[in-house]
């Protein structure tokens, strides 16, 4: 799995605030963008680099957890509150996922997974689904990334996978958490995914 080495890390409480520092190896190559959303340089990741991803998340989803990133009554409510009862929102196929899998926690030339304090159980396509819905600025760059991941997407649970990312990325944005400038490529996902 290429991810950085862990090397120590020290957990605390203040009050009612927790906190943890963890220290791990320096990865190869720099995070792609600076940001959650694809922009030049996460346009010219090279199909070599794509596969190279596809192969990584393959090898997590087989790895065996307890852990979660999601629950299935949590993926319910977060896709009926943002779609409405009609969306589907059972996933029949469940894995171990990175479950941030977004342009700033991902390096290049040499691919290195960044950021582990969400990975856990999701539904299959998870990861590829949300990395997808942080390039829907990117028509050129979604396109690529769907014919890659599209024996994970094109199930029903990448479906669901599909618009639970998107819902995690409307309330990011709603929260404030995210540029609002996103929202509308978002919702055209959205809607896309919904009619498909």
């Amino acid at each position: 799995m290429p991810r950085p080495t862990l090397l120590a890390s020290r957990q605390w409480s203040d009050g009612n605030m927790h906190y943890a520092a963890i220290q791990c190896t320096l990865a190869a190559s720099p995070a792609i963008e600076p940001t959650h959303w694809a922009g030049a340089y996460a346009s010219q990741v090279s199909d070599v680099w794509i596969a190279s991803l596809k192969g990584a998340l393959s090898s997590l989803a087989k790895i065996e957890t307890k852990r979660s990133r999601y629950q299935p009554q949590h993926i319910e409510r977060m896709i009926r509150n943002c779609f409405g009862s009609r969306a589907p929102c059972i996933a029949d196929e469940w894995c171990v996922a990175h479950g941030d899998l977004q342009w700033s926690n991902l390096t290049a030339p040499s691919l290195t997974l960044l950021d582990w304090e969400c990975w856990g159980h999701a539904p299959r396509g998870y990861d590829a689904a949300y990395l997808i819905a942080s390039s829907c600025a990117d028509p050129d760059l979604v396109r690529r990334l769907e014919r890659a991941f599209a024996e994970d997407l094109e199930t029903e649970s990448g479906r669901v996978a599909r618009l639970t990312a998107l819902a995690n990325l409307i309330g990011l944005i709603k929260a404030g958490w995210l540029d609002p400038r996103y929202r509308r490529p978002i919702k055209a996902m959205a809607r896309r995914v919904l009619s498909a």
